[in-house]
């Protein structure tokens, strides 16, 4: 989308929330501005998780997200003009490092030439020397459906959605944060929980120091990402109103795990063991590698691979 098309996106939405508002069906600020981020084209994505990124509640502002929105357009469109000037630059130095090389007498050295001066040519796409942008084969052999999302994964409970190497985009809530300022594994799918006890009291704060109250605590299962090791976490607390589910990288640590981060992948292992990774999606947000097994879905798994079954994490 141009800068002049997204603009026209955000006046739509607008332009269909009046004629709801109209038909009194209105729909407040945070659930609108999680409906333009529902509808960002996949070149959004770091938009995206910048926004929700440290947002545990309802944050988010219809206005301010739109803001954001047509500020990264304009990043975006600044982008591909110096782009579009740098290969400029590169065929202009190409042409003239042909006729240094060819000479008055038009010689025969036009291959050479042309190999020389690619030689250091930086690509634009990959940053290594030797190529163009045009003829860079990272872009040949890419994947078309890399980052599609999957219709079956959208959805208005979180439009905030995490792009994953997974060749899919998850929400926000229906995947796992493992995050190192959480107090207690947390989450709000009481779905999720195979042992689950009501309390009273307790309570977490969020972002805006906004109170979210504690009110269960019990057992979650987790499939890991070989498709065969279930992990059993206890002591998961259920907080009404988070917008994430978090693992605590205290809590592991309370437990003498051993925590290393390389090359994207983090690593929880207790002795020569890995219990679990995490694989990094933007600057200090670390999904895990792996999905929540709801109760059915758990009876199958624990069956299927007895000698591989879960470790208890309190």
């Amino acid at each position: 989308m141009s800068l002049f098309l997204m603009t026209e996106h955000i006046n739509a939405m607008n332009t269909l929330f009046s004629q709801l508002t109209s038909l009194s069906y209105k729909i407040e600020s945070q659930k609108r501005a999680e409906l333009l981020l529902q509808s960002l084209p996949d070149s959004y994505d770091q938009l995206i998780i910048n926004l929700t990124n440290n947002l545990l509640t309802d944050c988010l502002a219809f206005d301010d997200v739109a803001a954001a929105v047509l500020e990264e357009e304009n990043r975006h469109k600044n982008k591909e003009d110096r782009q579009a000037s740098s290969q400029q630059v590169e065929a202009l130095t190409v042409m003239r490092g042909r006729s240094i090389e060819r000479g008055p007498s038009g010689s025969h050295n036009h291959g050479r030439s042309k190999a020389k001066s690619k030689k250091n040519f930086k690509c634009h796409n990959c940053g290594k020397k030797g190529h163009l942008k045009k003829d860079c084969w990272s872009l040949k052999n890419s994947d078309p459906q890399g980052n599609v999302a999957s219709t079956s994964n959208d959805g208005a409970t979180l439009c905030c959605e995490a792009a994953t190497t997974t060749k899919s985009r998850k929400r926000f809530s229906d995947v796992w944060i493992i995050d190192s300022g959480a107090t207690y594994h947390m989450t709000s799918r009481r779905e999720w929980f195979h042992h689950y006890e009501p309390i009273l009291g307790g309570s977490v704060y969020s972002c805006n120091d906004h109170a979210l109250k504690v009110i269960g605590i019990g057992t979650i299962m987790l499939k890991m990402y070989d498709g065969m090791l279930v992990r059993t976490i206890q002591e998961v607390r259920h907080v009404e109103g988070l917008k994430k589910n978090l693992l605590s990288l205290g809590r592991f640590d309370d437990l003498d795990c051993e925590i290393k981060v390389k090359k994207g992948i983090m690593k929880i292992s207790r002795g020569a063991l890995v219990l679990m990774k995490g694989e990094k999606v933007a600057v200090n947000l670390y999904l895990l590698m792996g999905e929540t097994l709801q109760e059915g879905e758990a009876s199958v798994a624990s069956s299927c691979s007895s000698e591989r079954s879960a470790m208890i994490w309190h």
